[in-house]
């Protein structure tokens, strides 16, 4: 149990920030939006920073919840009454960093983790591609003899440790980073440090504080993550020969790690304890892993792989023992494209995880049964399934770059949830004559003035 530490440590939090805007690590106005600093002139001609008085920018009660692991039940386990594992999430959404956290992440940590961390994969398409590559770079003789493996480390999150993580951090902005000044660079590790400080929340009425790991539920656990084990994994694993010497390709999803083995079972269990030797005295543990012969396959997130005896990569979809293939019922109020658009994007789904027409084929029907009994209906079903069934498989993702000068002319969209907005919208449809000739609706107005505030918005500026 802990006392609110709430007031302290939003204050410290406030003159990092008061520290970074004199420093210009942030411009004015990202101090007034993301922490509410004030920049007004004083009668001396000093600029104030004072903090806002919105409730906008005063922090909330983070709390604490589990998230329960059905995943790790047998299926025949799910009988009312049953403890699954669980996993504890300090729910920091409201919590006292969140906003300074958001803003870091965005600007700076994100992009730092994908340039720090060479094995990282950011979803199953990341994996399908990485895939796809090693199978360019080899020959049939060679993935003839390529065992899959995967493996999970032990209470992730648990096992780092604040001190491990800003180790990490200083690492990746030496070796990522090398225009940051040094007096960012601790600006930076310095609001990391009290993120993780201010994991703290309530529960039946008291505050406790975490005393061991790293929180899961901050906007900066995945980044700080990634970044704490690539920087173990490299130090020990990846840049050691002898580890390395049967390792064909190796990536990693957080706290799950896969890749392919040119040496016997055996020999892979071999390298798993020696690589949790190398790991030990830093706290992590690999205690699951899974090692297959080629031809067979491993699971990956929703993917399965193998090489076969032919040395062709065979990629298929995977499904937890546990999941219930339920989707939203047809008979649900909704509107009709939300239904069509489930549909083709688990066919779609399906298309891009398999490489394989013939298996796609049985998985469309299994999926078509799958939503026969959430009474869509078949003809829908058949239509798309057929359409996506005679698409081609693509890996690639699509990135619309929008061109600079027509998206000054793009009109703005107003997002509401469905229904919701029926008399706005009769309204401004009953008087779109009138309101077209205003200045708030003309079109030239709107593209002028987007023009002048392209034309004074702030450049983006290196940081010093």
């Amino acid at each position: 149990r802990a006392k609110d530490p709430t007031q302290d440590l939003h204050q410290e939090l406030f003159d990092l920030w008061i520290e970074g805007k004199k420093k210009n690590f942030v411009t004015p106005k990202e101090a007034k939006d993301i922490m509410g600093i004030t920049n007004n002139l004083n009668s001396d001609g000093t600029v104030t920073n004072n903090k806002s008085t919105s409730s906008h920018f005063k922090p909330g009660k983070a709390y604490f919840y589990p998230t329960l692991k059905i995943h790790k039940l047998q299926k025949e386990d799910l009988k009312p009454g049953v403890e699954p594992p669980f996993r504890l999430i300090t729910a920091l959404q409201d919590g006292i960093t969140k906003r300074s956290d958001v803003f870091l992440a965005s600007q700076y940590l994100k992009d730092l983790e994908k340039d720090f961390c060479s094995d990282l994969l950011t979803d199953s398409t990341d994996a399908l591609q990485w895939l796809d590559f090693v199978d360019s770079e080899h020959s049939p003789i060679q993935k003839k003899s390529f065992r899959s493996f995967t493996y999970d480390f032990k209470a992730l999150y648990d096992s780092l440790t604040p001190p491990l993580v800003i180790e990490a951090l200083n690492s990746a902005m030496s070796s990522c980073r090398e225009d940051w000044s040094e007096d960012f660079c601790k600006w930076l590790t310095k609001l990391v440090e009290l993120s993780l400080r201010s994991s703290a929340g309530v529960f039946d009425q008291n505050w406790f504080i975490q005393l061991i790991g790293i929180p899961t539920g901050g906007s900066l656990c995945v980044q700080i993550a990634n970044i704490a084990v690539y920087y173990l994994m490299n130090k020990c694993v990846y840049s050691n020969p002898e580890l390395m010497n049967k390792i064909v390709s190796a990536r990693r999803y957080i706290d799950d790690g896969t890749g392919l083995f040119e040496g016997t079972t055996d020999e892979f269990k071999i390298w798993i304890a020696d690589v949790n030797k190398a790991l030990l005295s830093h706290g992590l543990i690999i205690d699951e892993y899974q090692i297959e012969d080629p031809g067979k396959y491993v699971s990956f997130l929703d993917i399965m792989f193998t090489f076969d005896s032919l040395g062709s990569l065979q990629t298929d979809l995977f499904i937890k023992p546990t999941d219930s293939r339920s989707y939203l019922h047809f008979k649900s109020s909704h509107p009709n494209h939300i239904y069509s658009g489930i549909v083709y994007s688990q066919c779609l789904r399906l298309r891009r995880i398999i490489n394989c027409q013939e298996r796609l084929k049985e998985h469309l029907n299994n999926l078509k049964k799958a939503f026969l009994a959430a009474c869509y209906p078949r003809k829908m079903i058949e239509n798309i399934s057929n359409k996506v069934l005679n698409t081609a498989r693509s890996l690639s993702r699509k990135v619309q770059a929008p061109d600079d000068q027509t998206s000054l002319h793009l009109p703005i969209r107003v997002i509401s949830t469905y229904g919701s907005d029926d008399d706005l919208v009769s309204v401004t449809k009953k008087y779109e004559e009138h309101l077209s000739r205003t200045r708030s609706f003309s079109e030239s107005d709107t593209a002028e003035t987007s023009q002048e505030t392209s034309s004074t918005s702030a450049t983006p500026r290196t940081r010093p």
